[in-house]
C-alpha cells in the first residue's frame, strides 16, 4: 500500500537460540519445531495448481502437492519438525537454532509470480547448502486482501544428508593417548 509517506514494505530476519532445553528469542518464546508447524498450517498457505504431487527437483527441493510451500529438510511435515528438535538437541547451550525471515510479497503478482520471487530468493539459500523450508502465505479471514507475504525458516550452518541422517548427528569415537574414549 502506499501513502503520503511512501510505500510500505516488511521485511524481518530474526533467529532464535538454545535456551533451557528450547528455543527462544527476545519476543518470541516458541520452539523451532513448533514454528514449523505454524508456518505450514493449512489455511495460510497458499494453493498452487502447479505441482499435482508432492515431489522433489533435481537439486532435492521438495515440492508440497497444491502448496506453495517447498524447501530441502524434509518430504513430510513431521519429518521437517524433526529436523528443528535434532538441531536444537546438536546445537551448543547457547547455539543459534533457526533463522526466520518474513517477506512481504507483491499483492499485484499472480500466484505464481510470487511463487518466482520465493524460489529465486531460496535459490541462494540452497546454494550455499542451507537447510530452508520456506511457505507462502495468502490472505484469509479477516486478513488484507494485500497481505501475501513468505515465511522463510532457515539454518545458518550447511548441513547434508548422509544415509537418511543430518551431518550434524553423525559422531565418531576416538580413543585418546591416555586410553579414554570420547565422542
Amino acid at each position: 500500500p502506499s501513502s503520503s509517506r511512501g510505500v510500505t514494505f516488511h521485511f524481518k530476519h530474526a533467529f532464535i537460540s538454545k535456551g533451557k532445553n528450547e528455543s527462544n528469542s527476545t519476543h518470541e518464546y516458541t520452539t523451532a519445531a513448533k514454528h514449523q508447524a505454524y508456518i505450514e498450517r493449512e489455511m495460510a498457505v497458499g494453493v498452487n495448481e502447479l505441482d499435482t504431487q508432492t515431489h522433489q527437483n533435481e537439486n532435492g527441493i521438495t515440492f508440497q502437492k497444491n502448496r506453495d510451500s517447498f524447501g530441502n529438510i524434509g518430504e513430510t511435515k513431521s519429518e521437517r519438525e524433526e529436523f528443528w528438535r535434532k538441531v536444537e538437541r546438536n546445537e551448543g547451550r547457547k547455539g543459534r537454532v533457526q533463522c526466520r525471515i518474513i517477506l512481504e510479497l507483491p499483492h499485484e503478482c499472480s500466484g505464481n509470480g510470487r511463487r518466482e520471487i520465493a524460489e529465486n530468493f531460496c535459490r541462494t539459500l540452497h546454494d550455499r547448502g542451507l537447510p530452508f523450508w520456506c511457505s507462502i502465505h495468502v490472505p484469509y479471514g479477516e486478513n488484507d486482501e494485500r497481505n501475501h507475504h513468505m515465511h522463510i525458516l532457515y539454518h545458518d550452518r550447511p548441513a547434508r544428508k548422509i544415509n537418511n541422517e543430518w551431518d550434524f548427528e553423525i559422531t565418531e569415537k576416538r580413543q585418546y593417548s591416555n586410553r579414554k574414549w570420547h565422542e
